[in-house]
């Protein structure tokens, strides 16, 4: 009985052993990848690269050196993310992260001539085009997934500033910073 049970284990250990390694040179360094970086350039409207992604047993998903680009200036960079996430909701088309750990995050934040900061360009929406005369507008893109954080830490945090209002340009740069950011969503 007791060599029964230790075959099992083992064969169990083989499978599971034999998915990440898949999911690590298959899956996710050609499709996730490109996935994650078109999805995030979407969403910013700015160059998006990602060294490298895996999947690691105790730390989940993880993005390795991934950097956000305005031109040639960076506008963040993260050295490491990772999250770990329940397979069930996907099929609900719920992303559900308990914790999301970003390591060694470096932003660039800068004060414009026109006292306007360069980190808005990341969240300010474009609005899409108006339809022209005589065009049947296209029927709505169906509804992706809802994603929902609980957590945010973050580990040896830098920023980097730049004011360009004043002469001469004044800079600043913070390190070692640490956090961690509790969401939540009302109760009503």
């Amino acid at each position: 009985m007791k060599k029964k049970i230790l075959f099992i284990c083992v064969i169990l250990f083989i499978i599971i052993s034999a998915i990440i390694i898949y999911l690590n040179k298959v899956i996710l360094p050609t499709k996730i990848k490109s996935l994650i970086v078109s999805g995030l350039q979407e969403a910013t409207q700015q160059k998006v690269s990602l060294q490298e992604i895996e999947f690691n047993i105790f730390k989940g998903l993880v993005l390795k050196n991934l950097v956000v680009y305005d031109g040639t200036k960076t506008l963040l960079s993260i050295k490491e993310c990772s999250c770990v996430f329940p397979i069930l909701p996907i099929f609900k088309k719920k992303i559900v992260i308990p914790v999301i750990r970003l390591k060694s995050p470096v932003i660039f934040l800068e004060r414009r001539a026109d006292s306007t900061f360069n980190i808005q360009d990341l969240f300010l929406k474009k609005a899409p085009a108006a339809p022209k005369p005589g065009v049947v507008p296209a029927l709505p893109a169906k509804q992706g997934f809802s994603i929902f954080i609980y957590k945010v830490n973050i580990r040896d945090a830098g920023i980097r500033f730049q004011d360009d209002t004043i002469s001469p340009v004044f800079t600043k740069r913070i390190e070692n910073l640490n956090s961690v950011l509790n969401l939540s969503v009302p109760d009503r």
